[in-house]
């Protein structure tokens, strides 16, 4: 077996090196920077089909064309693509949150380096900055899109499927957004180490690729449809599914944003720890808990500081297994069950709570959810529109 994988290594190797093709960047004269007189023309298409992209070899070893170029002529469709990428990119789709250096940061640029786990190990988020040595300089629009949804790289190698798999549905028009936004970025130079998959690793069981390009136009979701509209925002956009969903078992099959058998893998604030003693005292029917507090006795005050001393230890046990969680890579980890008719899930909560916590992180009881874990903080850039959209379509499930 282990001959046989080093021969196929082998011929996958000297497949790749013989697979590399030319291809023109063609953003279009004012994403890249040229005349219209200097804009690169694409490559003659081939009389016949190489032997190493036949059908049959493809199945196995994945998709060696090169991306197709993107022409956009219009200046102005330029400027409204840039500008719709830059919402998707720094909001609804989170790219920070993998692509920025450290976790939780927030502000900065997408030079990667972030330690990730995907179902193959570790691996680093990549540089896609447009710097032509260690990021995306050398791509066209066409081959990020491709790297988006379909997990392939410029020369056909495969990227993390599992931190990609549900952009795959994304429509053309916000994927090809995104990647002119991303290219229009200012180059940062930060070589982050590649990891290297076999041919039967970059395929879930060898034989069947799941590293596919879309064949075929993905078209719009219309915003004036919220329900469906929010369906794609969660599905395709921000990926609620791909943190909140656990995988299945052998003869079970995943239950979609049901998380990880209700477990919270977030932390509560030292503030959402005194909110939750205050709403104790309320239960014991003292009401205006905050005010009352002074007039508590001395011993009452003492068992009360003792309590939250307990929880604040409690916040900071788990805040540092986290920490160390995240330095080692553990990202993403599955989340709660956000399923809106679920008792487990988010039951309880109303669409303008769900929207509340897209915008602050605070659940209904007060507790804020570790923004290195959920990328709320760049979910709050989402519009309103946007924000009630996804809590329509979770409130359905």
């Amino acid at each position: 077996m282990m001959l046989m994988r080093l021969v196929v290594e082998n011929v996958l190797s000297a497949l790749r090196r013989v697979a590399v093709l030319t291809v023109a960047l063609a953003v279009g004269a004012a994403a890249c920077g040229l005349s219209e007189n200097q804009q690169p023309e694409a490559a003659e298409p081939e009389s016949s089909s190489p032997w190493y992209n036949t059908s049959g070899i493809k199945e196995i070893f994945g998709d060696f064309d090169p991306a197709a170029p993107l022409y956009v002529s219009n200046p102005q469709r330029i400027v409204e693509l840039e500008q719709r990428g830059e919402y998707l990119a720094k909001n609804a789709a989170a790219c920070g949150s993998c692509h920025m250096g450290a976790p939780g940061q927030t502000d900065g640029a997408l030079s990667g380096g972030r330690l990730m786990r995907d179902s193959f190990g570790e691996v680093s988020a990549a540089n896609i900055t447009p710097d032509k040595e260690t990021g995306i300089g050398n791509w066209n629009v066409g081959a990020v899109m491709r790297a988006m949804r379909a997990s392939l790289d410029l020369r056909g190698r495969p990227l993390s499927i599992d931190l990609h798999r549900s952009y795959r549905w994304m429509s053309d028009e916000d994927a090809a957004a995104i990647a002119v936004y991303v290219l229009r970025q200012p180059a940062v130079t930060n070589k982050v180490d590649r990891r290297e998959l076999g041919g039967f690793e970059r395929n879930s069981w060898g034989l069947f690729p799941e590293h596919r390009d879309i064949d075929g136009y993905v078209p719009e979701y219309s915003k004036e449809h919220s329900l469906p509209y929010g369906r794609y925002l969660a599905y395709h956009v921000a990926q609620c599914a791909a943190c909140h969903t656990a995988g299945g078992g052998l003869f079970t099959s995943a239950i979609e944003f049901a998380g990880h058998e209700g477990e919270v893998v977030s932390l509560e604030t030292p503030v959402g720890a005194i909110i939750a003693l205050y709403e104790a005292l309320e239960k014991d029917e003292i009401k205006g808990a905050k005010e009352a507090l002074p007039y508590v006795s001395k011993a009452g005050r003492e068992q009360l500081e003792g309590r939250m001393l307990e929880e604040e230890s409690a916040d900071i046990e788990k805040r540092s297994e986290i920490d160390e969680a995240l330095e080692g890579g553990e990202f993403p980890l599955i989340g709660p069950d956000i399923r809106g008719n679920a008792d487990s899930g988010l039951a309880a909560w109303t669409e303008d709570d769900i929207v509340k916590y897209l915008s602050t992180g605070n659940t209904p009881e007060g507790r804020r959810r570790d923004g290195r874990l959920c990328p709320w903080p760049f979910y709050r850039g989402m519009t309103s529109e946007d924000k009630k959209a996804v809590a329509e379509f979770l409130k359905t499930i």
